[in-house]
């Protein structure tokens, strides 16, 4: 059996898979789900998906299989597929009696409030789905979904995933910057800095609004 997701959150799901210890295929799976459509229909995808398959073949079912075998999702859905496979990975790990240790949401690292999304979750979503913008990240984990408060975080989160895979420093724009090589410190004077404040402040207006700012010098 696997538990993911939360009633609490909006979704849930409980994924029981029932395997053949001799030939460790499995031969039947059911579900629970509290959720929409694409919730309740991704997880009968799955369990179509895996039935008749060994537990290691089931293993390599994607949540990117699970959007296929149903023709499409809406970009905004695509967190249910998600969480489907992510059931399974939890069923699989209860069945060979595998405890998974769940992130635990110690101060500041727990990201999105309004759904529980922790810093640890977000970061796997963007390196396993290359996610590059919060709009990906809402629509992978729901994660800055409700208010907007948690966006700069996450923007942060992917900021440094981008920054780790490509061996860059992170920008205080929430973009990647270019390597950070032979870089002269320059002085701030006055004006600088009071332009660096005044944006600063501005920055999370322009965020809801999927914009952003890079900050080129004063002259």
């Amino acid at each position: 059996m696997g538990d993911v997701g939360s009633i609490s959150c909006g979704d849930a799901l409980r994924l029981t898979i029932k395997v053949n210890e001799e030939t460790d295929i499995i031969e039947d799976a059911g579900f629970q789900t509290f959720g929409c459509g694409s919730a309740i229909a991704s997880s009968s995808a799955l369990t179509e998906l895996i039935i008749g398959k060994t537990v290691a073949q089931a293993e390599q079912v994607t949540n990117q299989e699970i959007v296929d075998y149903l023709g499409g999702l809406p970009a905004e859905k695509m967190h249910c597929s998600v969480m489907g496979q992510e059931a399974l990975e939890a069923a699989i790990a209860n069945y060979r009696g595998i405890e998974l240790k769940a992130d635990d949401h110690e101060e500041g690292k727990l990201i999105c409030r309004c759904f529980a999304v922790d810093e640890g979750k977000i970061t796997r979503a963007v390196e396993k789905h290359a996610l590059t913008t919060i709009d990906d990240v809402i629509n992978y984990t729901k994660a800055g979904g409700a208010c907007t408060g948690c966006h700069e975080k996450i923007e942060r989160v992917i900021d440094a995933v981008m920054a780790k895979k490509q061996g860059t420093c992170p920008s205080a724009t929430g973009h990647v910057a270019a390597p950070m090589v032979d870089i002269v410190p320059q002085k701030m004077d006055s004006l600088t800095q009071k332009v660096q404040e005044i944006i600063t402040n501005l920055r999370p207006y322009l965020q809801v609004d999927g914009g952003g700012y890079e900050f080129g010098g004063c002259q």
